[in-house]
């Protein structure tokens, strides 16, 4: 019988269960595997790309906010160019968004990319269909990116002391 055979599906899912919390946690990967860097660490799998995760994040937000303004222009549904160009930059957008996933966690990634996403688009609706830009309009974008900041701040003070801690 194979190895495959043998195998219980309790035990593929606790196989796989444990595979996932390794790759959460950044044990997977820590230590090179290349006989030329046996022993040597590396730093986690989660915290390795950060730097590209923030950019991910940063086009996910761009082509979201440019498919919403082009998405404004489809009348309806109505024109299908710019019907199509929309929907393919949220397509685009949300690929871009599970690529940050790897490294910002869940709800820093989705509070990041909706916020700034929702003030962009006010910002796109004052430049380019004139909205009034009143006080209370300034103050709720004033908060959102306050509470992103917020957010961010707390999150990496939390991941911080959690990494100390082992």
């Amino acid at each position: 019988m194979s190895s495959y055979a043998r195998r219980t599906p309790v035990r593929t899912v606790l196989n796989f269960c444990t595979a996932i919390r390794q790759i959460i946690t950044g044990e997977a990967g820590s230590v090179a595997a290349d006989k030329g860097n046996r022993g040597q660490k590396r730093a986690p799998l989660l915290h390795r790309h950060r730097l590209h995760a923030w950019l991910y994040l940063g086009s996910a937000i761009t082509t979201e906010v440019t498919g919403t303004v082009i998405l404004d222009f489809s009348e309806g549904f109505q024109l299908p160019a710019q019907t199509t160009a929309a929907m393919a930059l949220y397509a685009f957008s949300f690929f871009l968004l599970t690529r940050a996933l790897r490294a910002v966690p869940l709800g820093v990634a989705y509070a990041t990319w909706s916020g700034l996403g929702t003030v962009a688009v006010a910002f796109a609706g004052a430049i380019i269909h004139g909205e009034a830009v009143t006080l209370g309009r300034i103050t709720a974008i004033t908060a959102v990116i306050g509470g992103i900041v917020i957010l961010n701040l707390a999150t990496t003070r939390q991941h911080s002391a959690r990494r100390k801690d082992v």
